[in-house]
């Protein structure tokens, strides 16, 4: 034999449960956590600040699992960021720093450039290793109108077979040249 249960006993498992509703549903949509202001960190021109910006907004506008903003500052996924960001450009060091309650920062690794690698009618930026760190556009301005320019000679591989296609990251000088 059970004993009949007050009203609040019952109802108060119902209202907990709405309590956790509504404060799962505000954290994650209301504007407090939205990401308002993004600061990046260590790029060589300010047309790469402005590129590397509208990357990362990209990302913020997609959604995580298909349901969560990823505008949010608590859900805000630097991997996805990372591999748009990697796809123009080669850095060693990438990080996302959460400024509460409303601001990112991303920090690029100082690869700073030190020449230009013309080949064909494409132009890249080189760091001080020798690495392509990024392609130099028609929208990109020359900070340092004296930079080392080092053209590419043919490049054959051990095979024997030009190599066509360079992707950033790659090594396409020798440090003792730079």
């Amino acid at each position: 034999h059970q004993t009949p249960s007050s009203f609040w006993h019952t109802w108060r498992w119902y209202l907990i449960t709405i309590l956790m509703l509504t404060a799962f549903y505000v954290v994650i949509f209301a504007p407090l956590f939205i990401i308002k202001n993004i600061i990046i960190n260590h790029t060589p021109s300010l047309q790469t600040t402005a590129r590397v910006k509208e990357l990362v907004e990209n990302t913020i506008q997609k959604r995580r699992w298909g349901i969560i903003p990823q505008s949010n500052l608590l859900f805000f996924s630097g991997y996805q960021a990372k591999q748009a960001l990697a796809n123009e450009f080669y850095t060693t060091g990438l990080s996302f720093e959460r400024h509460w309650p409303n601001v990112l920062r991303v920090n690029l690794s100082p690869d700073y450039t030190v020449a230009l690698w013309l080949t064909g009618d494409k132009k890249y930026f080189l760091d001080r290793r020798g690495l392509l760190i990024q392609e130099l556009t028609s929208d990109i301005k020359l900070i340092d109108p004296n930079l080392l320019e080092i053209r590419e000679v043919l490049s054959i591989d051990k095979l024997g077979a030009k190599i066509s296609e360079r992707r950033l990251g790659s090594q396409v000088a020798q440090t003792e040249v730079i």
